[in-house]
């Protein structure tokens, strides 16, 4: 049931919200997306085929942790949360995260 829930669920996009000093990440729903053409898709872990929708707020002292890190399989914009590593923007290309880290970092006078 809950497979039928996913596939006819609409989507809801990922938002960021600069609600200064803090910024709010509402990580949305992502479509679903099953692609039988490519192996390594039917061998996803079950959450990330079933993601559950977060709310997130980061305080200046965690947004100091955000990076961009470079992958093998492209760059990640990350944020460390207490023990977790949140990962923003992740259906965008590389050059939307490359301008996305720039401007956080302008709007929130970070020196990373």
């Amino acid at each position: 049931m809950y497979f039928l829930y996913r596939i006819f669920r609409k989507p809801v996009p990922e938002q960021l919200l600069f609600n200064k000093p803090n910024l709010s990440l509402d990580t949305g729903i992502s479509p679903f997306n099953m692609n039988f053409h490519n192996v390594q898709n039917m061998q996803r872990p079950w959450k990330q085929m079933f993601p559950k929708r977060r709310r997130l707020e980061f305080n200046p002292e965690e947004l100091k942790n955000m990076k961009l890190r470079d992958t093998d399989s492209g760059n990640r914009l990350t944020i460390d949360k207490n023990s977790e590593r949140i990962e923003i923007a992740s259906h965008t290309t590389e050059i939307e995260k490359e301008w996305l880290f720039k401007h956080l970092q302008d709007a929130y006078s970070l020196d990373n």
